[in-house]
């Protein structure tokens, strides 16, 4: 019996990776709370919280719903426990626990991602056991550094990879038996898939090619059946994108070609170069995984032609996809192939253990578990290690309350680039009123969080800052955004944030960005000679994480506006 089989047949083994990789998606997954450091997080859980007003309208599209759908129901359950099932609390004393302290929502979306991430990784160990050459896929989707990371995120990056597997599992089934029922659950996970982040599209070329190159010589009408099931169930998922498909609509128009091309220049080939680098480094392994995928690739050539084509297709027509989207460079967007990749690099090591020499099968064990497993897992235990250390913006925080006086006005950056900063009731009830006349769902957040709130805080302004100097190709979503903020625009210097009363500024290292936003100069420049250094806060390696912060005091600056007179700002 081969090493291979020696290995794989013993389920402790299994069972022993699943543990490893279970604590690796565990250590760390209360990364930064109450604080939000991951700014893609909230957009998720503000739609989901929103669904609580009695509407499961989607106010923004900038994601597909199934996720928020998912959230929304497990919110549910925890407001039933939490309130003693409506008879302790009401449903506006839970949108204001989730405004102040919003830990408990962010790890239930947390540990269900790394639940679907390592359900993910148990439907490709079941995949394996249908072709023998793809019994080693599981492995590279349990120590992936790329996986575990997004296993600690409130994000829909998991639940999609989720599904991703389950129809690759049934489009791998439907290859070898050619029934009809799997061509069916393929079309149907992968919609889901689909319904779950928009990066899933790519796999909808699988289903086509399935029928065109599928040794069963099934009927080719089947091609078209499954891509009307596919879109059912992505519609299933985002009914919304029917039901409000203007508003649907007008958000897919952001992300248009058009839309990016007029923020600044990009090239193709520039973007090519690292989708290739992703590709050799799929999952976030080094280049090792890579040569195992380019080796199985061609050993399927060679044996098995139809199933080589139905793997690489997919990988290709996402490659072309990407290419032309100037952000198509980030490696999670590769996310719906990686069960492709896993089952290419799969068969590579598949290739080398079949030489039947004990001794090449040793080595070939430790060089792969040494240059590929090995350095996954490092990579990520290095990840888990980093997001448990004290952070800069807490204990900027904690300074903050002791330091500077409650109802003072503050200028701060992003929220996830800053410590947290709580706000006065007064300037919650003006947001509240601002965001209702603009039509927005978050006055009732803000109103929610003004009843509920302990007293004290500050008044917060934000720095108003450009698309172009958040790195964001989507203009419009930008403006929305900053519509139910207190922004404040500080393009013609300090006076500007004199006039509003500010006390004191707080900056960021992982804020503004000065070689992009030329138009904050004039007043990063002031700040510097005109105003007091109260503090700084600066990272250390391996004992303290976060950017490097500076508190600021206007020396000059009046002490505070009267509150009465912020609102006008707004």
């Amino acid at each position: 019996m081969s090493l291979e089989k020696k290995i794989h047949d013993k389920k402790f083994f299994f069972v022993l990776a699943i543990i490893l990789s279970l604590i690796l998606r565990l250590a760390g997954i209360k990364w930064g709370l109450p604080n939000i450091f991951n700014g893609d997080e909230p957009h998720f859980l503000n739609l989901a919280v929103s669904f609580g007003r009695g509407s499961l309208r989607p106010y923004a599209f900038k994601y597909p719903t199934l996720w928020p759908y998912f959230l929304f129901l497990c919110y549910g359950i925890y407001f039933l426990i939490w309130s003693g099932f409506g008879l302790l609390h009401g449903v506006s004393a839970f949108a204001g626990l989730y405004g102040w302290h919003p830990t408990g929502f962010y790890l239930i979306a947390r540990l269900s991602a790394a639940a679907f991430s390592l359900l993910a990784v148990w439907v490709l160990f079941q995949t394996g056991k249908e072709i023998e050459e793809f019994s080693w896929a599981w492995v590279f989707a349990a120590f992936s550094p790329l996986l575990i990371y997004s296993a600690h995120e409130a994000k829909a990056d998991s639940l999609m990879f989720f599904f991703i597997c389950l129809g690759w599992h049934y489009a791998v089934k439907f290859f070898k038996s050619g029934e009809r029922k799997d061509h069916f659950w393929s079309a149907v996970f992968w919609g889901l898939a689909f319904s779950s982040q928009f990066t899933a599209l790519p796999v909808l070329s699988g289903l086509v090619i399935l029928d065109i190159i599928s040794p069963k010589n099934t009927p080719k009408v089947w091609a078209l059946e499954a891509v009307a099931v596919f879109l059912l169930a992505f519609v299933l998922g985002s009914p919304y994108s029917v039901l409000d498909f203007h508003n649907f609509w007008f958000w897919i128009h952001m992300h248009s070609p058009a839309a990016m091309n007029s923020l600044r220049f990009w090239t193709r080939g520039e973007v090519a170069k690292h989708i290739a680098f992703n590709l050799l480094g799929f999952e976030g392994f080094n280049f090792m995984a890579g040569f195992l995928a380019l080796l199985g690739i061609s050993y399927l050539f060679y044996y098995d032609l139809k199933m080589a084509f139905f793997l690489i297709s997919p990988i290709l027509i996402s490659f072309a996809i990407l290419v032309n989207n100037p952000d198509g460079g980030v490696p999670r967007y590769l996310t719906a192939i990686f069960p492709a990749l896993d089952f290419m690099a799969s068969a590579g090591i598949f290739f080398l253990l079949k030489q039947k020499n004990r001794l090449g099968e040793f080595l070939v064990a430790i060089l792969i578990g040494a240059f590929v497993l090995l350095s996954g897992i490092h990579k990520a235990w290095e990840r888990d290690e980093f997001m448990r250390l004290p952070d800069t913006r807490m204990l900027a925080e904690n300074w903050i309350s002791k330091n500077i006086p409650q109802g003072s006005v503050v200028l701060a950056d992003e929220p996830d680039t800053e410590p947290r900063l709580f706000m006065l009731r007064q300037e919650l009830l003006a947001l509240a009123e601002r965001a209702k006349k603009n039509g927005s769902p978050r006055s009732r957040l803000y109103l929610a969080m003004a009843n509920a709130s302990p007293g004290g805080g500050y008044w917060v302004y934000r720095i108003k800052r450009s698309a172009w100097d958040l790195d964001i190709f989507f203009t419009g979503e930008v403006k929305l955004s900053q519509e139910d903020w207190p922004m404040l625009d500080v393009s013609k210097g300090i006076k500007a944030a004199k006039k509003a009363g500010v006390q004191y500024v707080i900056t960021s290292s992982q804020g503004v960005n000065l070689k992009r936003a030329i138009e904050l100069r004039k007043f990063f420049d002031q700040l510097n000679f005109q105003a007091v250094l109260l503090k700084e806060f600066d990272p250390v390696a391996g004992k303290i994480a976060g950017p490097v912060l500076k508190i600021y005091q206007l020396s000059d600056a009046p002490n505070g506006v009267p509150l009465r007179n912020q609102p006008h700002l707004f």
